[in-house]
């Protein structure tokens, strides 16, 4: 496109009228007046030409993007392939997230002004840790990348909550979580498959969707041991199990079957597909409740139980930190502080400090194991000493009922038949 000059016209018309010698007052001060109209045409088209470049340079407005629960298969295609996430547990968590956000956002667009207002809402709820809302804004930081929002990159993460202010489950507490809901409209099944659950998490002290993704075939009986894979870090994990525990998981195949047999998961909905850790979250805190536990109760809350007591009893930080999966064991220790009575209750062990060791320490420290070894409600113990010996008594409670009797019994063929 050429640009014309307005004034030059004009200027040729002068340089004409001076050759002819034609120039007077009259003729130059038409002249000047045609220049000045000339120069506010020049001005108009200038500012309209800004007007375009302007309009043109503008950004344009953004198309409000939705999220549906239907775009989940392609986005976690996305997070393999371009993000290099793995396909393990972890995922499944991601996928959970999602859905509460595409819940959440089922009727307005994820920008930041409606992101905003989702966190806020996570903020209000005093149960929520600033851990746990930084994994929806890892979420929306990967739907922004994806679906190129341009708004949620520069997303600032809470910081995490400081480990302190963590809570654990007493062995009592947890007792009380494991037992089914009597009125629970689940069938009974589904409640025993619950208890088993969380009797693994808080036997186990593995993460919950480690316990979820956990198939048959990778449970082993002699010794009996699982094993979690594509964990957290990246890496497989084979645990021991203890024989509670194995007769629990083994029990899973009979309550479930004939319809699960052929699930390869071990813990399992009616219908054999895998339990989700919402589900899992949602009947932990209904038992809570019915137990009476004011606390936020979580089913991470199992895991840091677990490490807890681990501590207490002393069994050593990298034993404790093979057995949950922690890659760094500056992690297990950070979870000394809650047992820092215990701890300290060690430091007399060495032997050039035993010596020094009361009577009344020593009663204290046998109290303890005692107290750390014997099921109480199973034995009844009695502990003894002066000055001339101490003595231990255990009685056998005959009449004692142990927390998973129910769970590990076998349903008659007659009575699962009515439970489907």
């Amino acid at each position: 496109m050429k640009l014309v000059n307005p004034i030059t016209p004009l200027i040729e018309e002068a340089q004409v009228i001076e050759k002819a010698g034609l120039v007077t007052d009259e003729v130059a001060t038409q002249f000047m007046e045609k220049a000045t109209d000339k120069i506010k045409e020049m001005y108009n088209v200038l500012d309209q030409a800004q007007q375009i470049i302007a309009s043109v340079n503008a950004p344009k407005k953004k198309e409000d993007i939705y999220i549906k629960f239907e775009m989940w298969e392609a986005f976690k295609s996305w997070l393999v392939i371009d993000r290099k996430i793995r396909d393990n547990s972890n995922m499944e968590a991601t996928k959970s997230r999602f859905r509460i956000m595409c819940r959440w956002f089922y009727n307005e667009p994820l920008n930041r002004e409606t992101f905003n207002r989702f966190i806020d809402v996570l903020k209000n709820q005093e149960h929520y840790s600033n851990n746990y809302i930084n994994n929806f804004i890892k979420v929306a930081k990967n739907l922004d990348r994806w679906l190129g929002i341009g708004e949620l990159l520069d997303y600032t993460y809470f910081n995490k909550t400081p480990l302190q202010e963590v809570e654990v489950l007493s062995p009592e507490e947890i007792a009380a979580l494991v037992q089914p809901r009597k009125n629970a409209q689940e069938r009974i099944v589904t409640q025993k498959m619950y208890s088993a659950v969380i009797w693994f998490l808080a036997t186990t002290g593995c993460r919950v969707n480690e316990a979820l993704d956990l198939t048959w075939n990778k449970v082993f009986d002699y010794p009996p041991a699982c094993e979690f894979v594509y964990t957290k870090n990246g890496e497989n994990r084979r645990i021991p199990l203890s024989d509670t525990t194995y007769r629990v998981m083994q029990s899973l195949g009979t309550q479930h079957a004939p319809q699960n047999k052929t699930s390869k998961y071990v813990f399992t909905s009616i219908d054999g597909y895998r339990l989700n850790s919402e589900s899992v979250g949602d009947e932990i805190k209904a038992r809570a409740e019915i137990a009476g536990i004011k606390r936020n109760i979580y089913s991470h809350i199992f895991r840091h139980s677990y490490i807890t007591e681990l501590i207490k009893i002393g069994v050593p930080i990298a034993h404790i930190a093979r057995l949950v999966g922690h890659k760094e064991i500056q992690t297990t220790m950070s979870y000394t502080h809650l047992a820092l009575t215990e701890l300290a209750d060690m430091a007399d062990q060495h032997p050039l400090l035993r010596e020094n060791i009361s009577l009344d320490k020593l009663m204290s420290k046998l109290q303890n194991f005692i107290n750390q070894t014997v099921a109480k409600d199973k034995f009844i113990t009695r502990l003894e000493g002066n000055s001339e010996a101490i003595q231990v008594t255990v009685l056998v409670n005959h009449n004692y009922k142990p927390i998973l009797n129910e769970l590990v019994t076998s349903i008659d063929s007659s009575r699962m038949k009515s439970l489907y």
